[in-house]
């Protein structure tokens, strides 16, 4: 279920909290792919430009260090979003499915991760308990929610795999779910 994804994700590096910010430019890599190549040319563009978003709302040393709070990592997104949607001419959608809802249920998430991935569309979280980790789903299988990460983490199996309040290995913070969806690109007209 949900689309190949058509390049490798970018890496961050082993010293840093950045993963919200690899996430975000993993996941419009894989929404754009349809109109534009997020090549390194413009992924280092967008992560400059990320950082200086993360850098205008969070001490830097901190947000390398330790990474940023869930509210800045969406926003940041949104950012991110609405300067690619701006350079591809293309509409794009933000949206946080379960915002202001710690206690959406585990199956409730899981069938919002199917819609979304089976859409084309990109699902990124916030992983918590083993991990505090901002993440980007690729497919969902009966057994595994296979990720697109900037970490190197491959697969969550969903029998180790929850909700923030449960005991599992792996808590998915449902709150921060964001999903950000393409829309046509628009048509111009040639003058004539």
């Amino acid at each position: 279920m949900g689309t190949a994804l058509r390049l490798p994700p970018w890496r961050q590096g082993q010293l840093d909290g950045l993963c919200g910010l690899y996430a975000a430019i993993n996941a419009l890599g894989h929404i754009a792919a349809p109109v534009a190549s997020i090549d390194r040319r413009w992924a280092m563009r967008l992560f400059k430009l990320g950082l200086g978003y993360i850098a205008d709302h969070v001490p830097l040393t901190v947000a390398v260090r330790d990474g940023i709070d869930p509210e800045p990592w969406a926003a940041l997104v949104s950012h991110l979003t609405e300067y690619v949607a701006a350079k591809l001419d293309t509409p794009f959608t933000v949206s946080l499915p379960f915002a202001g809802n710690p206690k959406v249920a585990r199956d409730e998430w899981l069938n919002t991760a199917r819609l979304t991935l089976n859409a084309g569309d990109a699902l990124l979280f916030l992983l918590a308990g083993q991990h505090r980790h901002y993440t980007m789903a690729a497919r969902l299988t009966p057994r595994l929610l296979v990720l697109h990460d900037s970490a190197g983490l491959q697969h969550l199996q969903l029998s180790s795999t929850g909700m923030v309040a449960s005991k599992r290995r792996h808590r998915i913070q449902a709150e921060w779910t964001i999903v950000v969806s393409m829309g046509q690109p628009r048509v111009r007209e040639r003058p004539g």
